[in-house]
């Protein structure tokens, strides 16, 4: 029975529970249905406000285009009537004028401008081709001292050559005349030798006429070599070899005059 009797009363209790939630859910549901109604209200009479405002707008909108359009024309008539003012055509004209004397200001600068520039690009050219003249001149410098200096060795070594040459042809020269140094004095001593003997006894009277004619032919010819040593130009009397000579021609001489 007990049971039985808390059965029903927790049934009963969750019968209300539920009937309540439900209230509950039942007075939300209106609440935001209400809300909802008065919001959408409240919209709408925001729209007819918003609508009002914009037929008000509209309107002054309209009146303002009218009035603008009716001053446009007042103003365009007032414009006529100046421009046609002597005044106003003079200073219109000045107006022009003045824009016209900026634009020329504008284009003189402009052409100053490229004239300075042309005028620095005309400096720099020619400082650049005075430089590239002073590198060619110093090349050519360069160029000309160097063919110069090969020029003088080139001389130098000719004048060796020939130098060398020349000292060959001299030592040549001096060969051949010791050679013939050499030949005249074994002549000499043997026709000195035929002298003495002839002085001294030994040979009739004829080996002694042969003997004269001998001196003569040698003295000539010691005095033809001389002479030819002398016209080269390349000897003089202070030479070793011309004083040899002229000591001979001295000494024949000297045999000759012992002889007569």
């Amino acid at each position: 029975m007990c049971f039985s009797f808390q059965l029903q009363r927790e049934r009963k209790e969750l019968q209300l529970e539920r009937e309540r939630n439900l209230q509950e859910l039942q007075d939300s549901v209106r609440r935001a249905r209400d809300d909802c109604v008065h919001q959408v209200e409240l919209e709408r009479l925001k729209l007819k406000q918003l609508e009002e405002d914009k037929h008000r707008l509209q309107q002054q909108l309209n009146d303002a285009e009218n009035k603008y359009k009716i001053l446009e024309k007042d103003f365009q008539q007032f414009k006529d009537q100046q421009n046609n003012k002597p005044e106003i055509r003079l200073q219109s004209e000045i107006n022009l004028l003045t824009l016209e004397k900026v634009e020329l200001e504008r284009k003189l600068e402009s052409a100053t401008k490229s004239k300075l520039h042309y005028k620095q690009q005309w400096g720099r050219a020619l400082k650049e081709l005075a430089r590239l003249k002073q590198r060619e001149q110093e090349s050519q410098m360069a160029r000309l001292k160097k063919q110069q200096e090969e020029l003088e060795q080139m001389r130098l070594r000719y004048l060796a050559a020939e130098e060398k040459d020349t000292v060959k042809t001299e030592q040549q020269e001096l060969l051949d005349i010791r050679n013939e140094l050499n030949r005249l004095r074994q002549q000499e001593q043997k026709q000195y030798q035929d002298y003495k003997e002839i002085a001294s006894g030994k040979q009739g009277s004829p080996r002694g006429s042969g003997l004269e004619e001998g001196l003569d032919d040698y003295l000539t010819r010691l005095i033809e070599e001389r002479d030819t040593l002398m016209r080269t130009g390349v000897y003089n009397h202070e030479d070793r070899i011309i004083s040899e000579l002229d000591r001979q021609i001295r000494e024949v001489l000297t045999k000759n005059s012992a002889s007569n």
